[in-house]
Protein backbone atom coordinates (compact mmCIF):
# COMPACT_ATOMS: atom_id res chain seq x y z
CA UNK A 1 0.00 0.00 0.00
CA UNK A 2 0.88 3.61 -0.22
CA UNK A 3 -0.17 7.00 1.29
CA UNK A 4 -0.45 8.99 -1.76
CA UNK A 5 -1.05 12.74 -2.31
CA UNK A 6 -2.14 14.65 -5.35
CA UNK A 7 1.38 14.53 -6.37
CA UNK A 8 1.72 10.85 -6.92
CA UNK A 9 -1.63 10.59 -8.73
CA UNK A 10 -3.41 13.73 -9.81
CA UNK A 11 -0.31 16.03 -11.28
CA UNK A 12 2.92 14.14 -11.89
CA UNK A 13 0.87 12.48 -15.31
CA UNK A 14 0.38 15.63 -16.34
CA UNK A 15 3.73 16.92 -15.39
CA UNK A 16 6.03 14.40 -17.35
CA UNK A 17 6.07 13.44 -20.51
CA UNK A 18 6.44 10.08 -19.30
CA UNK A 19 6.22 8.54 -15.44
CA UNK A 20 6.49 4.46 -15.07
CA UNK A 21 3.18 4.00 -13.84
CA UNK A 22 -0.67 4.19 -14.84
CA UNK A 23 -2.54 6.68 -11.95
CA UNK A 24 -5.99 5.25 -13.54
CA UNK A 25 -4.81 1.69 -13.94
CA UNK A 26 -2.35 0.64 -11.64
CA UNK A 27 -3.93 1.51 -8.34
CA UNK A 28 -6.87 1.16 -6.51
CA UNK A 29 -8.43 3.53 -4.07
CA UNK A 30 -9.23 2.57 -0.23
CA UNK A 31 -10.45 5.95 1.48
CA UNK A 32 -9.39 9.82 1.09
CA UNK A 33 -7.71 10.18 4.84
CA UNK A 34 -6.94 13.82 5.31
CA UNK A 35 -7.46 17.27 3.58
CA UNK A 36 -5.48 19.76 5.31
CA UNK A 37 -5.57 23.25 3.32
CA UNK A 38 -3.24 25.52 1.82
CA UNK A 39 -2.79 28.98 2.84
CA UNK A 40 -2.21 31.85 0.76
CA UNK A 41 0.50 34.13 3.47
CA UNK A 42 1.87 37.54 3.15
CA UNK A 43 4.62 39.29 5.07
CA UNK A 44 3.67 41.48 7.56
CA UNK A 45 5.21 44.49 6.04
CA UNK A 46 3.04 43.95 2.52
CA UNK A 47 0.41 46.73 2.88
CA UNK A 48 -2.51 43.73 2.35
CA UNK A 49 -4.92 42.61 5.16
CA UNK A 50 -7.26 40.52 3.22
CA UNK A 51 -7.09 38.83 -0.47
CA UNK A 52 -8.85 41.27 -2.06
CA UNK A 53 -6.15 44.33 -0.87
CA UNK A 54 -3.57 41.61 -2.38
CA UNK A 55 -5.43 41.60 -5.42
CA UNK A 56 -5.48 45.05 -6.08
CA UNK A 57 -1.96 45.59 -4.80
CA UNK A 58 -0.73 43.06 -7.80
CA UNK A 59 -2.77 44.66 -9.91
CA UNK A 60 -1.36 48.30 -9.11
CA UNK A 61 2.08 46.53 -9.39
CA UNK A 62 1.79 43.48 -12.51
CA UNK A 63 4.77 41.44 -12.46
CA UNK A 64 6.66 42.53 -9.50
CA UNK A 65 4.85 40.33 -6.32
CA UNK A 66 6.52 37.28 -5.74
CA UNK A 67 5.36 34.19 -4.36
CA UNK A 68 7.22 31.09 -3.18
CA UNK A 69 6.87 27.90 -3.38
CA UNK A 70 8.27 24.46 -2.37
CA UNK A 71 9.07 23.83 -5.98
CA UNK A 72 8.05 23.81 -9.68
CA UNK A 73 4.87 21.87 -9.98
CA UNK A 74 3.83 21.10 -6.50
CA UNK A 75 0.46 22.15 -5.46
CA UNK A 76 1.48 25.16 -3.71
CA UNK A 77 2.92 26.09 -7.37
CA UNK A 78 -0.10 25.17 -9.67
CA UNK A 79 -1.68 26.99 -6.71
CA UNK A 80 -0.36 30.12 -7.36
CA UNK A 81 -1.00 29.73 -11.06
CA UNK A 82 -4.87 29.16 -10.41
CA UNK A 83 -5.20 32.16 -8.52
CA UNK A 84 -3.30 34.45 -11.24
CA UNK A 85 -5.80 33.03 -13.21
CA UNK A 86 -8.88 33.59 -10.61
CA UNK A 87 -7.67 37.55 -10.10
CA UNK A 88 -6.44 37.89 -13.40
CA UNK A 89 -3.14 39.07 -12.11
CA UNK A 90 0.76 38.56 -12.95
CA UNK A 91 2.71 37.42 -9.82
CA UNK A 92 6.08 36.10 -10.10
CA UNK A 93 6.93 32.25 -9.24
CA UNK A 94 9.70 31.78 -6.36
CA UNK A 95 10.30 28.14 -6.71
CA UNK A 96 12.46 26.49 -3.51
CA UNK A 97 13.52 23.55 -2.57
CA UNK A 98 10.79 22.75 -0.16
CA UNK A 99 8.94 25.01 1.88
CA UNK A 100 11.69 25.06 4.76
CA UNK A 101 13.84 26.92 3.19
CA UNK A 102 11.51 29.66 1.56
CA UNK A 103 9.68 30.62 4.75
CA UNK A 104 12.87 32.78 6.16
CA UNK A 105 12.99 34.70 2.64
CA UNK A 106 9.47 35.73 3.02
CA UNK A 107 10.02 36.75 7.19
CA UNK A 108 12.59 38.64 6.12
CA UNK A 109 10.92 40.34 3.37
CA UNK A 110 13.02 39.04 0.37
CA UNK A 111 10.10 37.41 -1.18
CA UNK A 112 6.44 39.26 -0.07
CA UNK A 113 4.55 35.90 -0.24
CA UNK A 114 4.29 32.36 -0.22
CA UNK A 115 1.73 29.34 -0.17
CA UNK A 116 2.27 26.96 2.37
CA UNK A 117 0.45 24.20 4.18
CA UNK A 118 -1.53 25.92 7.16
CA UNK A 119 0.52 24.26 9.51
CA UNK A 120 4.00 24.34 7.82
CA UNK A 121 3.31 28.64 8.80
CA UNK A 122 0.61 28.28 11.83
CA UNK A 123 3.60 29.30 14.36
CA UNK A 124 5.04 31.78 12.66
CA UNK A 125 1.65 33.39 11.83
CA UNK A 126 0.71 33.60 15.53
CA UNK A 127 4.01 34.72 16.86
CA UNK A 128 3.09 37.70 13.85
CA UNK A 129 6.10 36.81 11.40
CA UNK A 130 3.61 35.96 8.48
CA UNK A 131 0.17 37.23 7.95
CA UNK A 132 -2.34 34.52 6.33
CA UNK A 133 -4.76 35.61 4.19
CA UNK A 134 -7.36 32.85 3.13
CA UNK A 135 -7.36 29.18 2.69
CA UNK A 136 -7.79 27.53 -0.80
CA UNK A 137 -10.13 25.24 -0.03
CA UNK A 138 -13.71 25.30 -0.71
CA UNK A 139 -14.89 25.09 2.80
CA UNK A 140 -13.35 26.83 5.82
CA UNK A 141 -10.61 24.85 7.67
CA UNK A 142 -12.01 23.41 11.01
CA UNK A 143 -8.79 23.82 12.60
CA UNK A 144 -8.75 28.20 11.25
CA UNK A 145 -12.54 28.75 11.12
CA UNK A 146 -11.51 32.39 11.09
CA UNK A 147 -9.82 32.12 7.96
CA UNK A 148 -11.91 33.00 4.66
CA UNK A 149 -11.94 30.85 1.95
CA UNK A 150 -10.91 32.21 -1.72
CA UNK A 151 -13.95 31.91 -3.30
CA UNK A 152 -15.56 33.89 -0.19
CA UNK A 153 -12.72 36.59 -1.12
CA UNK A 154 -14.64 36.80 -4.52
CA UNK A 155 -12.22 34.64 -6.12
CA UNK A 156 -14.51 31.27 -6.81
CA UNK A 157 -12.80 28.46 -8.56
CA UNK A 158 -10.07 28.22 -6.74
CA UNK A 159 -9.87 24.89 -4.83
CA UNK A 160 -6.98 23.21 -3.68
CA UNK A 161 -5.25 21.54 -0.71
CA UNK A 162 -2.33 18.88 0.61
CA UNK A 163 -4.26 16.09 1.29
CA UNK A 164 -3.38 12.00 1.85
CA UNK A 165 -5.12 9.05 0.74
CA UNK A 166 -4.29 5.55 0.94
CA UNK A 167 -4.03 3.67 -2.42
CA UNK A 168 -3.02 -0.61 -3.47
CA UNK A 169 -1.71 -2.26 -6.38
CA UNK A 170 -4.73 -2.53 -8.83
CA UNK A 171 -4.51 -5.68 -8.94
CA UNK A 172 -5.87 -5.94 -4.96
CA UNK A 173 -9.33 -8.24 -4.27
CA UNK A 174 -12.08 -5.65 -3.94
CA UNK A 175 -12.70 -8.14 -0.67
CA UNK A 176 -9.45 -6.86 0.79
CA UNK A 177 -9.26 -3.08 -0.31
CA UNK A 178 -13.25 -3.72 1.74
CA UNK A 179 -11.43 -4.67 4.98
CA UNK A 180 -8.53 -2.62 4.66
CA UNK A 181 -11.15 0.27 3.95
CA UNK A 182 -12.99 -0.31 7.16
CA UNK A 183 -10.55 -0.82 9.18
CA UNK A 184 -9.03 2.70 8.25
CA UNK A 185 -12.14 3.97 8.87
CA UNK A 186 -12.61 3.08 12.19
CA UNK A 187 -8.80 3.66 13.57
CA UNK A 188 -10.05 7.22 12.48
CA UNK A 189 -12.52 7.04 14.58
CA UNK A 190 -10.46 6.72 17.23
CA UNK A 191 -9.49 9.93 19.33
CA UNK A 192 -6.30 10.18 19.76
CA UNK A 193 -6.04 9.51 15.81
CA UNK A 194 -8.52 12.06 15.18
CA UNK A 195 -7.21 14.84 17.29
CA UNK A 196 -3.55 14.17 15.81
CA UNK A 197 -4.52 15.06 12.62
CA UNK A 198 -6.64 18.04 13.67
CA UNK A 199 -3.87 19.30 15.64
CA UNK A 200 -1.79 19.20 12.61
CA UNK A 201 -4.72 21.34 10.96
CA UNK A 202 -5.97 18.58 8.83
CA UNK A 203 -10.09 16.94 8.69
CA UNK A 204 -10.57 13.74 8.22
CA UNK A 205 -12.47 12.54 5.25
CA UNK A 206 -12.68 8.85 5.35
CA UNK A 207 -14.82 8.35 2.33
CA UNK A 208 -15.24 5.01 0.52
CA UNK A 209 -13.37 3.93 -2.39
CA UNK A 210 -15.82 4.56 -5.22
CA UNK A 211 -15.70 8.09 -3.54
CA UNK A 212 -11.94 8.41 -3.43
CA UNK A 213 -11.33 7.33 -6.76
CA UNK A 214 -13.73 10.05 -8.39
CA UNK A 215 -12.02 13.02 -5.99
CA UNK A 216 -8.81 11.11 -8.00
CA UNK A 217 -10.14 11.72 -11.19
CA UNK A 218 -11.69 15.66 -10.56
CA UNK A 219 -8.37 16.13 -9.07
CA UNK A 220 -6.53 14.99 -12.13
CA UNK A 221 -9.20 16.86 -14.38
CA UNK A 222 -8.24 20.17 -12.14
CA UNK A 223 -4.60 19.53 -12.26
CA UNK A 224 -4.32 18.45 -16.34
CA UNK A 225 -6.52 21.74 -16.98
CA UNK A 226 -3.82 24.54 -15.23
CA UNK A 227 -0.79 22.30 -16.45
CA UNK A 228 -1.69 22.74 -19.70
CA UNK A 229 -2.99 26.94 -19.22
CA UNK A 230 0.44 28.18 -17.48
CA UNK A 231 2.94 25.73 -19.55
CA UNK A 232 3.75 23.61 -16.56
CA UNK A 233 6.06 21.12 -17.59
CA UNK A 234 9.19 19.11 -15.97
CA UNK A 235 10.55 17.36 -18.72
Amino acid sequence: MMMSTSAEVSINPHLYASIPYDAGRDFAPITLITITPLVVAVNPGVPASTMRELVALAKAKPGTLGFATPGNGSSQHLTGEMLMMAADIKLVHVPYKGAGQSIPDVIAGQVPMGIYGVLTISQHAKAGRLRMLAVTTSRRSSAYPDLPTLAESGLPGVDTSLWFGLIAPAATPKPVIGKIHDDVIAALKLPDLSERIASQGGDIVGDTPAEFAAFIAAESEKFAKIIKQAGVRLD
